[in-house]
């Protein structure tokens, strides 16, 4: 992994406001114990991503108010632009976290 890479996954974790860092734990923690086994990483983390984008949206929106549609707004233009290393990082960020949550509950599941 390149250095850009470490560092941009490390600005994913520490840059979310609270509201955001704790909807990316609740959606990574449904997806870790929902996924019935490792070779469903791919879907899951796709789906978990999609999820977090729209529970942010609607979060943002909610809160918004009044600049709602403005925020919105400039959230989806800004999709557009997203540096395709942001993107990868964002999928290795979600995938990691995924399967650490799936493999903890693997272990406490053991008989």
């Amino acid at each position: 992994m390149s250095s850009d890479l470490l560092s941009t996954m490390q600005n994913i974790l520490a840059a979310n406001d609270i509201v955001h860092a704790v909807l990316m734990v609740v959606v990574v923690c449904v997806a870790g114990l929902g996924m019935p086994n490792l070779k469903s990483i791919i879907p899951t983390t796709i789906v978990a991503l999609l999820t977090f984008a729209i529970a942010s949206t609607a979060t943002t929106a909610a809160l918004g108010g009044a600049q709602a549609v403005e925020m919105i707004e400039s959230d989806w233009s800004r999709l557009g632009a997203l540096n395709p290393l942001v993107i990868v990082a964002y999928v290795l960020v979600f995938m990691l976290m995924i399967v650490v949550v799936h493999l903890l509950r693997k272990m406490a599941t053991r008989p």
